[in-house]
């Protein structure tokens, strides 16, 4: 066998496949098998890092055709049966104050969070819409739940810019709360997302312990560009039970510039228990490409039972770490990162 394997620490594994394109890796400590056909460097490893999460304002406002510039507000508490209900189209909305994100939905009660922001196509004129914040905790959208029910969150084009710290392009979190049920996340998005800002995200969804809910993140077509350090392109986290599926496909994009854990994407599962759960991320005739160090173009976590999986199908990967690992005469930024600590099957095709 050809191509050159590092260990980091005692408990991990680098495999260097650029040199070769079929092989088989099998040192691992968790129950299930690892398969990896693909030419690119690959590591398959077991420690886990942290995702951020991020804080936002309630206010009580609810306004489809807010006037020009406005932000929009939606609150419902935790005696509300109602749906949050938004349908946004051909807005410009500029906010520069602390935790003031532009499009902001909380429930606490039961009901569904919908938001769609997109273009109005009105007499054959086409009208992109536009976020832009630039102060700290002011997301470009921003959904919350603490009850019960699901968060679907859907952009067609236009362009989302943050640039103040622990501000996300698009934010959706299912948060832990004495009373709430379960609640699925869905998010599509063909946007322009520009994160500036540090401690953020450009997509980022969370379930949060006791909650059973799957996370879906589909972006396609626009770019996610982040700058600073630590900030990924799209992360997913479930802490409890439920499925994760990212798809970055049709011609789509992600950058990140900054060092220290800025992926491409990241997709954790951090579910323990016996019911089966899948990690799948695709990436397909789409490109990602990392500067800093260590910055991977593709994370997947699984902790519980159940496959991992990442497909890279026509995928465009670039790494080009600016830092050197201080053990190895070379950079540390990889294509795929697989860790599965519990009992199932890693595959990366």
């Amino acid at each position: 066998m050809n191509g050159t394997i590092f260990r980091e620490r005692e408990t991990a594994m680098v495999v260097d496949l650029s040199v070769w394109d079929h092989s088989h890796v099998t040192s691992s400590p968790f129950r299930g098998t690892i398969r990896a056909t693909v030419g690119a460097i690959i590591l398959v490893a077991m420690f886990l890092h942290g995702v951020g999460e991020a804080q936002a304002q309630t206010e009580m406002n609810c306004n489809n055709t807010p006037t020009a510039g406005e932000r929009i507000i939606c609150d419902k508490d935790a005696a509300s049966t109602e749906d949050i209900d938004l349908n946004l189209k051909n807005l410009d909305i500029t906010t520069s104050g602390n935790n003031m994100p532009a499009i902001h939905a909380e429930h606490d009660g039961q009901g569904d969070i919908d938001i769609n922001f997109g273009v109005l196509i009105e007499d054959g004129d086409f009208s992109e819409s536009s976020i832009t914040t630039s102060a700290e905790g002011s997301h470009g959208i921003n959904a919350l739940h603490r009850g019960t029910g699901d968060i679907e969150i859907s952009t067609l084009l236009g362009s989302i810019t943050t640039s103040g710290t622990n501000s996300y392009g698009i934010f959706a979190s299912q948060e832990e709360n004495d009373n709430r049920g379960d609640g699925d996340i869905s998010i599509s998005s063909s946007s322009d997302i520009l994160v500036q800002g540090p401690d953020g995200a450009g997509i980022s969804a969370k379930i949060d312990s006791g909650i059973t809910g799957d996370i879906e993140i589909r972006h396609y077509l626009g770019s996610i560009e982040t700058t600073r350090i630590g900030v990924p392109g799209i992360v997913a986290y479930q802490k409890h039970v439920g499925d994760i599926y990212i798809d970055l496909y049709g011609r789509a994009s992600i950058i990140t510039r900054g060092n220290n854990t800025a992926y491409g994407i990241r997709a954790e599962l951090h579910g323990i228990s016996d019911e089966t759960i899948t990690n799948t991320i695709n990436v397909r005739n789409a490109a990602i490409t990392t500067h800093g160090f260590p910055t991977h173009a593709v994370y997947g976590l699984h902790r519980g039972k159940g496959d991992l999986n990442i497909n890279l199908d026509d995928a465009t990967i670039t790494t080009e770490s600016t830092t050197l690992h201080p053990s190895f005469n070379d950079t540390f930024s990889i294509a795929a990162l697989a860790t599965h600590t519990g009992t199932g099957d890693i595959n990366i095709d």
